[in-house]
């Protein structure tokens, strides 16, 4: 049945917003310096920044959404691919921007990297219900980078 163009209609209206995802970096523990030359067990923290933005943002955030982050790594030219570890943390009402990290105290060796290789770092990045499908999803590449024994 059509609805009849003379009886008002009810909508609905969904708050644009927007989410950025930027500056995925390494950085050496010892330094606090990002690293892009890094022996496979010197102590690193891997970082990425997420940033919702748009007038829907303020809606958004007091519903608390997790942000979940996968770091990555492929192994250049192989592909094989390094699963570095997973961080979720919650959103506040009124704050709008988020650094989640993640620590590998023991470096790369742990996740099985190897000394004299190149390596793309990576993140997913999913926002919405630990355990659900996210509402956002999105995809960062950050810098290549190379390992050795040290």
């Amino acid at each position: 049945m059509s609805p009849d163009p003379q009886v008002p209609h009810s909508r609905i209206s969904i708050a644009s917003w927007e989410g950025i995802l930027a500056d995925l970096v390494i950085l050496s523990k010892a330094t606090g310096q990002p690293a892009n030359i890094v022996a496979i067990a010197e102590p690193l923290l891997l970082s990425v920044t997420v940033t919702f933005t748009g007038s829907g943002a303020i809606a958004l955030m007091p519903l608390a959404p997790a942000i979940q982050v996968d770091f990555c790594a492929r192994a250049l030219p192989r592909r094989d691919t390094l699963e570095l570890g997973t961080v979720t943390l919650p959103t506040q009402p009124q704050q709008f921007t988020y650094t989640p990290a993640i620590a590998l105290p023991n470096g790369l060796a742990a996740a099985g990297a190897m000394p004299d290789h190149a390596y793309w770092l990576s993140a997913l990045v999913r926002v919405g219900a630990v355990g659900y499908p996210a509402f956002m999803t999105g995809w960062i590449e950050g810098s290549l980078f190379q390992t050795y024994d040290g």
